[in-house]
């Protein structure tokens, strides 16, 4: 079958702008997956590893470790005012309906200007009970994960869940008029993968968008057991015609395509096997208030302090402009594969607060002592 391309647009890294912002609610969560994404898919496996570092030893349940509704908002109105112009916001878990209070969250966050965009992933099995008012409260949004299209399999990968119960939510979700709604695969060879031809036939026959993600299993991809993008992207045209459509400017930076060019899309991500760097446009703030600029550099900065002082605003604003001057240092990295022609930038460290307020995942302090 046949490839189209066009050109794919989104925001980009390389410009002062990056209008999204992916944030944890919750580490609670009524799954139990075989391959737990709480720890983002899109991170190569030392990162995922390191990743699980950043957070403070807390239980889920510890109302001193999760950011409260205000600590959301004063963070999302930091970043709206800082370089990166934060636009758009996605809620991510845990499984984000498990957090008490969730639909005053999303009211608040969309009152926020100039917030335009305000969605939520989820396993669907609670959106039957939380979806109306979740919509009146401004959710504009709704990615639901989705691991297998048979029943047996999928309550295996998900840990006792229930497919019907899942589709049922994606189906109230619809019937309330949401009509921006992805499914979010991630592939895993052995498990799955043979079903990606039902997912592409669940986007045309829903009209909705089914997202492949290239996962990281405890085989790192180029490992025989890894199925990569290029792989997905063939066992589609082996069936169907692909038709490259821009993102929108709030979309990440995954391929978009149309089917046979209908109303069913499908996404491809790249961000293992080919790390589209130069063209996402998120940031990210864990459950704990961990700031994190890009999945593939070991940098985090913590915002909890920041929180508590007089200058908080301001202090959280400059947070935001020193991730956005870290993304861009994902240029060298890019280059050294082949998808960035751009060389290394310098800057010196602005952060003074004491105690340091940026570190690493190896907890060394930046900024001076």
């Amino acid at each position: 079958m046949r490839l189209n391309n066009k050109t794919h647009t989104t925001g980009s890294a390389d410009s002062a702008h990056c209008p999204y912002l992916r944030i944890g609610v919750t580490t609670r969560c009524n799954y139990d997956c075989r391959y737990c994404p709480s720890v983002p898919t899109d991170s190569p496996p030392s990162v995922v590893r390191a990743a699980t570092c950043t957070s403070r030893p807390s239980s889920p349940e510890d109302p001193d470790q999760v950011l409260t509704d205000e600590d959301i908002t004063t963070i999302i109105r930091a970043a709206t005012c800082a370089t990166a112009g934060v636009r758009k916001v996605r809620l991510a878990g845990g499984e984000p309906t498990q957090r008490p209070g969730l639909d005053r969250l999303v009211a608040a966050i969309s009152r926020i200007d100039p917030i335009s965009h305000v969605c939520m992933t989820t396993n669907g099995t609670t959106l039957g009970d939380h979806i109306h008012d979740l919509i009146r409260a401004g959710l504009n949004s709704l990615n639901l994960r989705v691991w297998s299209l048979m029943p047996n399999r999928y309550e295996a990968l998900t840990g006792g869940g229930s497919l019907s119960v899942a589709l049922a939510g994606l189906d109230a979700a619809q019937a309330a008029g949401l009509t921006d709604v992805h499914v979010t695969v991630p592939v895993v060879r052995g498990e799955n993968d043979d079903e990606i031809e039902s997912f592409v036939n669940l986007a045309v026959w829903r009209s909705i968008t089914v997202r492949f993600m290239e996962h990281d299993t405890p085989l790192a991809v180029g490992a025989p057991g890894a199925v990569t993008a290029q792989e997905i992207q063939d066992r589609i045209l082996s069936q169907h015609t692909l038709e490259t459509i821009s993102q929108p400017a709030l979309g990440g930076p995954a391929r978009v395509y149309s089917v046979d060019r209908g109303a069913g899309r499908v996404e491809i991500s790249t961000c293992l096997s080919r790390p589209p760097c130069w063209r996402c446009n998120r940031l990210d703030v864990s459950h704990d208030g961990f700031l994190r600029a890009c999945p593939l550099r070991p940098f985090v900065i913590d915002l909890k302090p920041l929180l508590e002082h007089r200058d908080a605003s301001s202090l959280l604003e400059q947070a935001f402009e020193d991730a956005l001057w870290e993304k861009k240092q994902v240029r060298p990295f890019t280059q050294n594969r082949g998808l960035s022609d751009a060389g290394p930038a310098t800057r010196e460290p602005v952060h003074e607060v004491k105690p340091p307020i940026v570190t690493r995942l190896d907890r060394t302090p930046v900024g001076g002592p």
